[in-house]
């Protein structure tokens, strides 16, 4: 099986694995070839997910800054804050400081 595959949704192994906060295993995609259509969504999947981890991995291998806006115009500091992820905030700001 391909690391490449999309399911009928459009959802790949590597986006999988940011919603369950596997960040090795995103890591391992990542070295292994697999591909985001989109980088940077995938640091916005990793935000709303919780995963401060793939969203450090996004910043610091991958180079996407926290200033990158989706297509809302929203940037990732601002998704932290926003309601949208009030539910995983907590999250981020316990595990940012450990």
């Amino acid at each position: 099986m391909s690391i490449l595959i999309k399911n009928k949704n459009g959802s790949t192994p590597i986006s999988f694995a940011i919603q369950q906060g596997q960040t090795e295993v995103v890591q391992w995609l990542r070295d292994n070839g697999a591909k985001d259509d989109d980088a940077p969504m995938g640091m916005f999947l990793a935000t709303k997910e919780g995963t401060v981890e793939n969203v450090r991995y996004f910043i610091e291998k991958e180079g996407i800054g926290v200033d990158v806006e989706d297509e809302d115009n929203w940037t990732v500091i601002a998704k932290i804050k926003s309601d949208t992820c009030r539910k995983n905030r907590y999250t981020f700001e316990t595990r940012s400081t450990e």
